[in-house]
């Protein structure tokens, strides 16, 4: 039979076992500690210096927000892929594993969409 301390570090070292992470980290401050833009005129670390518009729209979509559902729209050009789209699904692959779908306009577009993720995630 279990007692409470028992069961407590049982699954505490379930947790430590499958590697689970809960990061206070907000998205944004992820994003600008671990993601690199690989291409473009922005090359370099991610950052929100110049685009701070977006860091209240990634902050929203993190698990500790209140919003359950985020409407993304904007003009084509505008960094939404790079700023907001794949840091997103990189911080909660390394900070909170869940179901992510990505959708593209066509297939072919997905394999080079992983590829940035990829190396943007180094």
């Amino acid at each position: 039979m279990f007692s409470d301390n028992n069961i407590s570090s049982f699954f505490a070292d379930m947790l430590v076992k499958a590697k689970f992470r809960l990061s206070d980290l907000t998205p944004s401050e992820w994003s600008q500690l671990k993601m690199t833009i690989t291409n473009g005129k922005m090359k370099g670390k991610l950052s929100y210096d110049l685009t701070p518009y977006w860091k209240p729209i990634i902050d929203a979509c993190s698990p500790f927000s209140p919003y359950s559902m985020i409407a993304l729209m904007g003009a084509s050009q505008g960094g939404k892929t790079k700023a907001v789209i794949e840091p997103l699904i990189c911080y909660y692959v390394n900070e909170h594993p869940c179901n992510i779908g990505y959708v593209q306009g066509k297939t072919t577009l997905l394999d080079d969409a992983m590829n940035e993720i990829s190396v943007a995630f180094k």
